[in-house]
């Protein structure tokens, strides 16, 4: 049985000021409609999209959920209190996406799908910049900030179980090698400490291999 939707609305039993109508022109012409109500187990909620609400229970949204932004920019979607869970069923892992409004160019944050334990990205009480990575890091190589601004490496700079390896070292006061005690060379012998004095006149002063000071 059908009604006309002018014929047919519904009025609250207590208070027949609280009124309820039905409004379908939005609806394709020729095709028929269907609205399902699921299996509630007691009393449900009706969701209305132009309206803020607070769900008591975890809806399901298949297919993707938008949240759309206003003029300024100030539309979000918010999670009190609880967490917020991305699950995925599929090899590739979830994705987390972002997109840029203007170059319509998309920022993507994967989780691998097959993760063997929890685990945690804490993030400290301060402001920080993620300076990403040119390319895949090679094994052994000591990363650094490219002009960039982005992490790089290089095989001139190298570390491998317990040594440093770098082709060239500049100072420009001293350089260090060892324990703080001064420099020990290769034999584990420690380095000199006195002091001699130049052709030029100059007094050089060295303390455990390391030239302190020249006047």
């Amino acid at each position: 049985m059908n009604f006309l939707t002018n014929d047919f609305g519904l009025l609250d039993a207590l208070d027949q000021s609280k009124i309820l109508d039905f409004n379908i022109s939005a609806l394709t012409t020729g095709t028929l409609n269907t609205l399902v109500i699921p299996a509630l187990g007691g009393i449900g909620t009706v969701a209305i999209t132009g309206l803020g609400q607070t769900f008591t229970n975890i809806p399901n949204f298949e297919g993707g959920l938008t949240v759309d932004t206003l003029a300024d920019h100030n539309t979000f979607l918010e999670v009190s209190n609880t967490a917020l869970r991305f699950q995925s069923g599929v090899p590739s892992g979830q994705t987390i996406k972002w997109s840029d409004s203007v170059t319509a160019k998309a920022g993507t944050i994967i989780v691998p799908a097959s993760i063997t334990a929890d685990r945690s990205w804490i993030f400290r009480d301060a402001d920080f910049y993620i300076a990403g990575h040119l390319a895949l890091p090679t094994a052994g190589r000591v990363p650094f900030i490219h002009s960039t601004g982005t992490l790089t490496d290089d095989a001139d700079l190298t570390f491998a179980t317990d040594t440093l390896t770098a082709t060239k070292i500049v100072g420009t006061t001293s350089i260090k090698a060892g324990t703080a005690a001064g420099y020990i060379s290769s034999d584990g012998s420690t380095g000199a400490t006195g002091s001699f004095t130049t052709t030029d006149g100059k007094t050089v002063t060295v303390k455990d291999g390391i030239i302190t000071s020249i006047v």
